[in-house]
């Protein structure tokens, strides 16, 4: 049998055998002290030197963690980017497709019908050249600015929005079923 004299202190000092390989009552598996601290002074600098490791340990931690975020905001800042330029080509597609529509009004259409187009193909034609003119901070900040600014106009466009988005629905579902 392989046994180890060591030395602690437990109520003085005193010579114990230890059988190597005895379990202790944790898992150790992971774990070879080197060192063991004797004296009150080596307890306290071996505590100094942990706490520094973990204090490395942390900063290191925070350090990646600040790199993970930026890589990751830019990433989605990327992508909202490219959901926006996505979005200022679908609204000037529908301009050019409204203007067209307008331009091929003929002259026993109302005149209503005409203006209507060519408004509504103008109010299109500012908003993608707004949409393309900005990056993705700016349009939230823009959005940002105008609920500041007009709280109750924002409530009544999103209570509008999801009464007419509503009726769509149902009107939609209602089709459904009928056929």
């Amino acid at each position: 049998m392989n046994t180890q004299e060591t030395k602690y202190q437990q109520n003085g000092s005193q010579n114990s055998k230890v059988e190597l390989g005895t379990p202790l009552p944790h898992d150790t598996s992971d774990f070879t002290p080197h060192y063991i601290p004797q004296d009150e002074s080596q307890v306290e600098e071996a505590g100094n030197k942990g706490t520094a490791v973990v204090d490395k340990v942390k900063d290191t931690v925070k350090e990646r963690g600040q790199e993970l975020m930026e890589k990751t905001g830019t990433r989605v800042k990327d992508e909202a980017d490219r959901g926006l330029h996505a979005a200022s080509s679908q609204v000037r597609n529908l301009q050019r497709a409204v203007d067209s529509a307008g331009n091929r009004l003929n002259e026993q259409q109302p005149e209503s019908l005409k203006t209507g187009t060519s408004t509504l193909s103008d109010g299109l034609e500012k908003v993608a050249s707004y949409l393309e003119s900005k990056d993705s901070e700016e349009l939230l900040e823009d959005v940002r600015g105008v609920v500041r600014d007009h709280p109750a106009m924002v409530a009544g466009g999103l209570v509008l929005t999801g009464f007419l988005m509503g009726r769509i629905l149902r009107v939609g579902e209602s089709s459904r079923t009928a056929a």
